[in-house]
């Protein structure tokens, strides 16, 4: 009992670490995706907005809701992936612009320190890009 107690206690912290960074490529292939269409959508009209939002439609996935917030000039945009709580995602939140520049704004505390200019995918690692 003694041995399977200290095993749980150092597999399940892994296990829970190694399941939230499997679902944050979730946030950064859609904020990616939805960037292309972004360009997409700019090339066909001059313009990221339309009407008063973003000239795309955002769908939020398993992990993260997503919003897309462009002036009324409608030149620029940021399109932001914050984590919900279903599966302990809600400390997470990253972004990216016209520019590409690609943004961890808030992590665990555990993670490191935000912002960052980059995505941050694995607890206490440098940038993905």
């Amino acid at each position: 009992v003694l041995i399977s107690s200290i095993i749980a206690a150092i597999a399940i912290p892994s296990y829970r670490q190694y399941a939230i960074s499997a679902r944050i490529p979730e946030a950064t292939s859609q904020l990616t995706f939805y960037r292309f269409k972004m360009e997409q959508y700019y090339q066909d009209n001059q313009t990221y907005r339309r009407n008063s939002v973003c000239g795309i439609v955002l769908t939020n996935t398993e992990n993260f809701n997503y919003t897309c917030v462009t002036p009324i000039d409608g030149q620029t945009y940021l399109i932001t992936a914050k984590g919900n709580n279903v599966n302990g995602m809600n400390a997470f939140t990253y972004t990216i612009n016209e520019t590409g520049r690609a943004t961890t704004t808030a992590l665990p505390a555990t993670w490191g320190t935000v912002p960052r200019d980059c995505w941050i995918v694995k607890a206490n690692k440098g940038c993905t890009q």
